[in-house]
This record gives C-alpha cells, sequence and structure tokens, in this order.
C-alpha cells in the first residue's frame, strides 16, 4: 500500500475485458501499473481510507490510496483485467450508435418553439452520456458527434448545424421515416 498524490500518477483510459463485454473505465497508472478508482474519503476520514487499503492488503488486493487535489483520498485498486486505451480509440460508430439506441431517456420527444421533435436527442445530453459511458473528454464526445452526423447516421433537425455542445436537437436518419415535426397542441 501506497500513499500518493495526483501528481505521482497519470490519469487515463481503459478497458476491464470479461468473457463477454468490454467495459470503459477511468485508471490510475502507477509505476507502469494499472489501478482502478474505487472509494472516497474526505481527509477527516483518512485513518478510516488506510484501515480500508490495509484491510486490502492483508486479502492480497493491492492498493494506492490517492491524495487529491481537495484533500480527498481515494483508495485505486490494482486490477489485471485493465489495459490502457489506445489513443483515439473508441468503439465503431455503429456500436456507438447501437449504445446511444438502446439506451431510454436518451431518445425522446422534444419541445422547441412550440414544436415537438420526435425521436430527437438534446446535444448537451448526448455529450453527457458519451462522456459518462465512454469516460470520454467533452471535446472528444463532440468528435464523435460529429463523426455520426459525417458518416449520416445522425443530424441536425433542421440541418443547420454541426454537432455542438449545445441545446440544439439531433436526430437518427432511420428515425426520418417514422416521424416528422409535429406541431403542438
Amino acid at each position: 500500500m501506497f500513499i500518493i498524490t495526483t501528481d505521482q500518477v497519470t490519469y487515463n483510459q481503459g478497458i476491464r475485458r470479461y468473457p463477454s463485454q468490454i467495459e470503459y473505465v477511468s485508471i490510475f497508472v502507477y509505476q507502469k501499473q494499472l489501478f482502478v478508482k474505487g472509494d472516497s474519503y474526505s481527509y477527516q476520514e483518512r485513518h478510516t481510507a488506510i484501515a480500508q487499503a490495509q484491510r486490502n492488503l492483508i486479502s492480497g488486493i493491492i492498493s494506492l490510496i490517492v491524495i487529491d487535489d481537495h484533500d480527498n483520498y481515494l483508495i485505486c485498486y490494482q486490477d489485471q483485467n485493465l489495459e490502457l486505451l489506445p489513443e483515439k480509440s473508441l468503439p465503431n460508430l455503429e456500436t456507438i450508435v447501437n449504445a446511444i439506441r438502446n439506451h431510454s431517456g436518451l431518445i425522446k420527444n422534444n419541445q422547441y418553439k412550440l414544436r415537438t421533435y420526435p425521436r430527437s436527442i438534446i446535444g448537451t445530453e448526448l455529450v453527457d452520456w458519451l462522456c459518462d459511458h465512454f469516460h470520454c473528454s467533452r471535446e472528444q464526445a463532440v468528435e464523435i458527434g460529429q463523426s455520426l452526423i459525417n458518416h449520416r447516421w445522425l443530424h441536425h433537425t433542421w440541418d443547420d448545424h454541426n454537432f455542438k455542445d449545445e441545446p440544439l436537437l439531433y436526430r437518427f436518419y432511420q428515425d426520418e421515416s417514422i416521424t416528422l415535426p409535429l406541431i403542438a397542441k
């Protein structure tokens, strides 16, 4: 068990492989070893954090305690199933589209200026979801959104904008044949 500060680790994106799936996770790299973030404790709970890391060590789990910039104590666990995510490595667009379409609540009927846009997505909500789901930055999420437009999966409802991290409405082309904008009553 080591107690270190954030300037001693590198924050990165990684994947955890399971027999039937891959999970995208945020990881810490310390001395070429990969760790995943676990529990977080406040400065006042530092003794609890240290005791937890000691219990992990006794159980055979290699742990770090990383003290962040706000004096929080983060317990990070070494996991042999972790791999660094290669730069610019994300699932293909079809996989991303399927993940978006299978997530309930992202595609919905949205209103703008007395009109309802069935089966549409708000740009900022899609960026939030992409960041959470694929552990990417907002800039990377906008790049993904723009790639969906460039490859004709998605478009702005009036085709007036590229993909932006703004409350603009977008729709998948495959939903166009199903719905058209309706005037709200």
